[in-house]
């Protein structure tokens, strides 16, 4: 844009001295006092163009500047973002550990208190007659106790971890 207005410049410039020299064929009569009026609307027309062209460079300046604020703070928070994200992931990837954990446990109670249950079962007698229990006595019960253990594995299988093969494995043995 500078480029371009000082050749307009120039070309006014030459063009003022090649009328003051005098053009052949161009007629003087009042024409000298409109070239110079028209000179000096040109040089207020180039001084506002000056100075507007100033205005829109330092509108720039401040635009890219804030551009660069912008961005460094976009930046910022897309790091935030990403050490909360990670920290978030850990916490629940601790949870489900811990989670995990608690019910294995709670499981292994159980099986444990239903292997206690049939242990019992065949050591006892009947009370009074000194007889062993029949063995179809409490085995429906029993029996359903160990199928919901199993889908309890079968879920815990499903939600993964180390533990449950271990179960599941001694289960069917």
């Amino acid at each position: 844009m500078k480029a371009w207005l000082e050749c307009f410049i120039q070309s006014s410039e030459s063009s003022q001295e090649e009328l003051k020299e005098g053009m052949p064929g161009y007629k003087r009569c009042g024409s000298l006092e409109y070239l110079a009026s028209r000179d000096r609307s040109a040089e207020e027309r180039h001084g506002n163009i000056e100075e507007h062209l100033r205005q829109l460079e330092g509108q720039l300046e401040e635009k890219n500047q804030e551009l660069a604020r912008v961005a460094v703070q976009v930046r910022q928070r897309e790091k935030m973002n990403e050490d909360h994200n990670k920290r978030l992931s850990d916490t629940v990837d601790r949870l489900l550990s811990e989670s995990n954990e608690r019910l294995q446990l709670h499981l292994k109670e159980r099986m444990a208190a239903l292997e206690e249950k049939i242990e019992e079962q065949h050591h006892h007698k009947v009370p009074g007659c000194g007889q062993p229990r029949p063995a179809w006595e409490g085995r429906g019960r029993l029996s359903e106790e160990i199928e919901k253990l199993r889908q309890e594995v079968d879920q815990l299988k499903g939600r993964g971890g180390p533990f449950v093969d271990g179960v599941h494995s001694r289960m069917g043995s």
